[in-house]
């Protein structure tokens, strides 16, 4: 665009451009992720333009002979505030997008870096390399707790009591034998026995008076 070429940001500030992409990072996101980013620093770039114009309307109205009204020097002044806020929430989206295709372990390392002329700092590299060799030396020296083994009583019994040789010691005491019933009585031969006499009825008691 020939009007963003018309308001390049100063060079005695960097930190008006948009941050670039550490290539530590780069390296890690996939190609649509990257034209993601592309855009947003286009974005940042165009913001600084405008800062760029805004300052010099601001040179204008504070070193002109003329008295400028202090209304038009604040909303110019807060105009400016306005843009820097915006580009600084751009940086912390992009930053945000990065980190959440990353691994753990580098995303805490990582999120903690200052925004500088990259988008994660232009040490990352030393902070990568400390944070692996803090990892590793935090690995050596932490103590091993070795936890007890239980035995599984239930599979021992099954074993011993599917095995030809029998049941194990403690197994075979717990199983006890049933007892053996009592022998029934035989029955009673009623033919052997008396017969028995039969008591006369009522009706039977009645007859035998009138007779």
């Amino acid at each position: 665009m020939e009007l963003m070429k018309c308001y390049l940001p100063p060079e005695n500030c960097p930190n008006m451009k948009a941050p670039k992409l550490n290539l530590e990072i780069k390296a890690a996101l996939s190609d649509v992720n990257i034209k993601k980013d592309l855009y947003s620093q286009s974005k940042q770039n165009q913001l600084a333009n405008s800062l760029a114009a805004i300052g010099r309307a601001l040179n204008w109205a504070l070193s002109s002979n003329n008295t400028v009204p202090q209304d038009i020097i604040k909303s110019l002044s807060d105009a400016g505030r306005l843009v820097c806020d915006s580009h600084y929430k751009e940086s912390l989206s992009r930053r945000y997008a990065a980190l959440s295709t990353l691994n753990r372990s580098i995303k805490d390392t990582v999120k903690n870096t200052n925004i500088d002329e990259h988008l994660f700092g232009s040490a990352l590299s030393e902070h990568i390399k400390t944070s692996k060799a803090i990892n590793k030396t935090g690995s050596e020296i932490k103590q091993k707790i070795q936890r007890p083994q239980y035995r599984n009583l239930s599979a021992t019994q099954t074993r011993g009591a599917l095995n030809s040789r029998g049941a194990p010691p403690h197994v075979a005491a717990a199983v006890q034998p049933r007892p053996t019933p009592a022998p029934r009585r035989p029955p009673r031969d009623r033919r052997q026995e008396a017969p028995r006499v039969r008591r006369p009825t009522s009706n039977a008691r009645h007859q035998t008076r009138r007779r």
